[in-house]
């Protein structure tokens, strides 16, 4: 049976790979919508995530439970190794703008590569990052590209990647990446 939407996708994708999760980067908090489903689904996890917007911050910090397993950063994604002390599980990113938000505060492909690099560094073998890639705000097709050029020349021997999109939805659905770092052999 095929997915529902990406959300689903993505969601059934880690459940099905991680069975624990001890520390989880929410590369893009927006509304907290990753956070809380990692939160809820692996109750000893921890989260830290980050935006650029303290609207988001302060919209999470009001609706979020579990806020005693959440550290929110007001900073950018690509400055993630800057607040890291030890590997993590898993890595969720959601490229695009702040749901109900400004539509012109958007992700950007060259802080978004650093981001990714940095976070596939940080790793554990066996740790997953999930990316949804929106392509309909402007600047989402450099960004899909620049996306698409990192991991096509990821190294088969450290990880495995897959692409799912969903060919036949109106409105430009997201592109479906998901990483898992592999053991050396």
């Amino acid at each position: 049976m095929l997915e529902e939407n990406a959300i689903v996708l993505m969601r059934n994708f880690i459940q099905r790979h991680k069975k624990e999760v001890d520390l989880a980067l929410d590369l893009t908090l927006g509304r907290g919508k990753d956070s809380n489903f990692i939160l809820e689904t692996y109750p000893g996890s921890r989260v830290l995530a980050f935006d650029i917007q303290e609207e988001a911050l302060d919209w999470v910090k009001e609706n979020l439970k579990n806020q005693d397993r959440l550290q929110v950063v007001l900073d950018g994604h690509q400055n993630l190794d800057s607040y890291l002390d030890q590997e993590v599980d898993l890595a969720m990113m959601n490229l695009g703008y702040l749901p109900g938000g400004d539509k012109t505060i958007i992700t950007k492909a060259a802080t978004t590569v650093m981001a990714i690099e940095k976070a596939l560094e940080a790793l554990k073998v066996g740790g997953l990052f999930t990316l949804l890639v929106y392509r309909s705000h402007p600047g989402a097709g450099e960004e899909v590209a620049a996306v698409e050029d990192l991991v096509r020349v990821l190294d088969q021997r450290d990880y495995r990647v897959q692409r799912i999109e969903f060919y036949n939805q109106k409105n430009q659905p997201p592109v479906f990446f998901g990483i898992e770092k592999r053991m050396k052999k």
